[in-house]
């Protein structure tokens, strides 16, 4: 099985999943997103082009117990874009 060229990295982008939120702009609003906080392993993040996320940390369940891809070969299309220019098109709700 290729390996993917990004193996060096210890899976990091295999460990959660993220979703665009709206950006938070009531008193009601931000105490959504403290709700989000209260909850293990879910966390809030605004990247650099101040998009916000709703971030699970979970691990896939297609690596194996060396950080590795079971299923690079047939992974999805999210998967093949991750950091790539056509990255930015995954990346919004």
């Amino acid at each position: 099985m290729p390996q993917a060229p990004c193996k060096k990295c210890g899976s990091k982008c295999c460990k959660y999943v993220a979703t665009g939120i709206d950006t938070p702009t009531s008193a009601r609003e931000f105490d959504q997103i403290r709700w989000y906080l209260l909850h293990e392993n879910v966390h809030v993040f605004i990247d650099c082009d101040d998009v916000w996320h709703l971030e699970f940390v979970t691990r896939c369940g297609s690596l194996d117990k060396n950080g590795r891809c079971t299923a690079y070969e047939a992974r999805p299309e999210i998967c093949r874009v991750y950091g790539s220019e056509s990255d930015t098109e995954w990346s919004r709700p």
